[in-house]
């Protein structure tokens, strides 16, 4: 990459907010209205152009197309897919996470309500949102050997991204893919084990890593690792043992899958820890940062929810990347000034640590903690201001920041 060893390169973990033109043709697509395809192709190239030349403008170094054309990377994925089906499932009780639901059932439920809905803009019809979360479910089904089929939607993405970054002088650029692991997709009776259906996944999958990696990019594998779900390969009630010798196996997969692209174009995203809801149930990262480390790839996106994020980066301790490896830390935004949603959402990591020096009840080192900073002064007047203004010049410098060995 351009500037690496420089200075610190900023990036993020590829998907980014669509504009709302872009966004109410997906709501139509997901409610299962007709759509102008060549319209909605129209839309998501100039929308593409524009999400580039944004990063470009607020100084991202490594960009990404968004996932723009993507509904969403579990209906991505399959429908590139040769060898599924779907099939009508009844609908579901609006119930996410059963974990948390347990732990905290008032919050879910209200969560669980809402979470598809809080990000849209307010310009989507609230008529056009209930059709697409009313619109009947289905899930896939293997039914016949699996075999890639999203080459001319691949090239599309490819081509759309070719497009927005010309006029650009980018570090680098990555694309989002998804792992072969996919807890969505059913294997039906096609395969004998569910190893079996991994590997098939696996060998059609890496027919679009190497496409991205051939057009000049980055792939970046995103979903993560089994260790967060909690229904593997049927078995409802996963131990920590199943779940560890799962995650193994995936990396195993991976590896197969990216066996033929150098390690220095390939980026792992583990992308559990973001969701809008109390982190009282997540892997602590230092079990499994191990497995982790093992996937052929260069560069490492982990998610970080619980402040502040020295109690994650700690998690990293003892496992220093092989020579060449790198890492990209995520920080979450502290709350806005309104009270924000997800101050309300956070539940401090057990390890939580207060600033040098700070008193219990120190407002202004409070604030501070809340926005990332553990080594700030003690502040004085307007604490929140000067505590929000610290935190948004270090999210600058720091986000996403790439950590390599020498």
């Amino acid at each position: 990459m351009k500037g690496l060893g420089e200075r610190i390169l900023t990036t993020h973990v590829g998907s980014l907010c669509r504009p709302a033109p872009l966004l109410e043709m997906v709501i139509d697509k997901v409610a299962g209205k007709p759509v102008d395809e060549a319209a909605f192709e129209a839309q998501v190239a100039e929308s593409v152009k524009y999400v580039v030349a944004k990063q470009a403008e607020v100084g991202v170094d490594i960009p990404s197309d968004g996932e723009f054309s993507k509904p969403d990377f579990g209906s991505y994925m399959t429908g590139r897919l040769g060898g599924m089906k779907q099939e009508p499932i009844p609908p579901h009780d609006g119930l996410f996470y059963p974990q948390l639901t347990e732990e905290f059932p008032e919050f879910m439920k209200q969560y669980s309500g809402m979470y598809r809905t809080m990000w849209l803009p307010p310009e989507i019809p609230r008529e056009k949102i209930d059709a697409a979360l009313n619109a009947p479910r289905s899930r896939s089904i293997c039914v016949e050997p699996l075999h890639y089929t999203g080459q001319a939607e691949l090239q599309r993405d490819l081509d759309n991204f070719a497009a927005a970054l010309a006029p650009h002088d980018f570090a680098g650029a990555f694309v989002p893919a998804a792992t072969p692991s996919r807890s969505d997709a059913a294997k039906g009776d096609v395969y004998a084990t569910g190893k079996d259906y991994l590997y098939a996944l696996a060998d059609a999958m890496a027919v679009e890593y190497k496409a991205i990696v051939d057009a000049g990019y980055m792939v970046q594998l995103d979903l993560g690792l089994p260790a967060r779900n909690q229904v593997l390969y049927g078995n409802p009630n996963p131990t920590p043992e199943d779940l560890r010798r799962a995650s193994e196996e995936q990396v195993e997969a991976y590896n197969h899958a990216l066996r033929d692209i150098p390690t220095d174009r390939v980026r792992y995203h583990m992308c559990w820890g973001s969701m809008n809801t109390p982190h009282t149930t997540d892997v602590p990262l230092r079990e499994i940062v191990d497995i982790i480390l093992k996937i052929d790839a260069k560069y490492y996106v982990i998610e970080g929810a619980n402040p502040p994020p020295r109690a994650r980066m700690d998690d990293l301790e003892g496992y220093r990347p092989a020579r060449g490896q790198g890492a990209r830390p995520r920080h979450r935004q502290p709350p806005d000034q309104r009270g924000g949603a997800s101050r309300a959402r956070l539940v401090a990591h057990p390890e939580l640590r207060q600033c040098p020096g700070a008193r219990s009840g120190d407002r202004g080192n409070r604030l501070r903690l809340l926005a990332g900073l553990e080594h700030a002064a003690r502040a004085r007047g307007s604490a929140m201001g000067q505590a929000q203004g610290i935190g948004r010049r270090r999210r600058a410098r720091h986000q996403g920041a790439v950590v390599t060995t020498a």
